[in-house]
């Protein structure tokens, strides 16, 4: 299938209907269920898929109860393997393919990001007899935590199974989304010496203290790259992100090989993944700690989900429109 366009959602938009499928994360964050708790009565199928690892984690026995209580199927997948995504996914969709329209909702809150770009890619690639596939991402921001000593990083590059490096002699443009631990984004920077280096975080965030602790643990790095390099966005506006991240790509694309490194919140991660399903140019790159990360309890904040409305299409029926943007404006 083809991604047709990607809007921002409300939330009250988002409760006028009713959904086929949705699947969540049961892992170590108390937000794991927060989405859940408030929509699956009006979803026909519910399904969670808990990580393999570290599965005796309190916080992950008290959401698996929680989901087991609200009568969803239950599925296990290890953090970075996306061929256990896939086995999940050909199970839980086994029967809901033969549908003519499919109406899924995904909360990638707690996901790995090897997770949620498996399962965009999964839509991609499989299932063209659907006349019609609605996906809506949902993501639950949380509370503030004080970030953790950081952990070597394992492996730096595109997502296993999902992006691969493009074959180009242009020079590297390399695009940040910043986190808030220490050294991941100047590690990255160090392994691939790139040509030119932006960077994007959160400003305003939920919680001031977010983008009081990005700026100061990347201190040195912003200063290194100057005003005109670094790039401020609402986290709850990815419209406006959208539009940030869409521009810079394009006036850099025909002079560099461009690669989107996310480090920092889901939903630019997400904004990156959604960007490169348009242009396979574009490579989409992550760092991780392995089975060895920090892992944090995430709290959920008091507000509405950040929801992102997908659309696809048979390919025979596509049409390249607005093909400059991730999201639909």
């Amino acid at each position: 299938m083809r991604l047709k366009f990607a809007q921002q959602l409300s939330f009250t938009d988002f409760l006028q209907k009713e959904y086929d499928v949705l699947i969540a994360a049961s892992g170590y964050e108390t937000r794991a269920t927060t989405l859940s708790e408030k929509v699956h009565t009006r979803v026909r199928r519910k399904c969670s898929i808990g990580f393999k690892e570290r599965s005796e984690h309190p916080q992950r026995i008290k959401n698996d109860k929680v989901f087991h209580d609200m009568k969803f199927d239950t599925y296990s997948a290890r953090e970075g393997s996306f061929e256990d995504v896939i086995n999940v996914l050909d199970e839980i969709l086994a029967k809901e393919i033969f549908q003519e329209k499919l109406s899924i909702i995904i909360d990638y809150s707690c996901m790995t990001k090897v997770w949620y770009a498996t399962i965009l890619n999964f839509f991609l690639n499989k299932y063209s007899e659907l006349s019609s596939l609605e996906v809506i991402f949902s993501y639950s921001p949380s509370q503030f935590s004080v970030p953790k000593m950081p952990m070597p990083n394992r492996y730096m590059g595109p997502i296993p199974g999902i992006f691969r490096v493009s074959a180009s002699y242009k020079p590297t443009a390399l695009i940040l989304g910043l986190g808030y631990e220490k050294e991941t984004a100047k590690g990255l920077m160090e392994y691939l010496d790139p040509q030119e280096t932006y960077s994007f975080y959160s400003k305003p965030a939920y919680d001031d203290r977010f983008s009081e602790i990005v700026e100061k643990n990347n201190e040195k790095l912003l200063a290194s790259l100057g005003s005109d390099h670094v790039y401020t966005h609402s986290m709850s506006d990815i419209k406006t992100t959208d539009s940030l991240l869409s521009s810079l790509c394009m006036s850099l694309r025909s002079n560099y090989r461009v690669i989107l490194a996310p480090l920092g919140p889901k939903p630019f991660s997400l904004l990156c993944l959604l960007l490169a399903t348009k242009f396979p140019d574009i490579d989409v790159w992550r760092v991780s700690s392995g089975d060895s990360g920090n892992i944090y309890d995430r709290l959920p904040f008091n507000c509405a989900p950040i929801l992102c409305r997908t659309v696809f299409e048979r390919r025979n029926n596509f049409k390249p429109e607005k093909l400059h943007k991730a999201i639909e404006h």
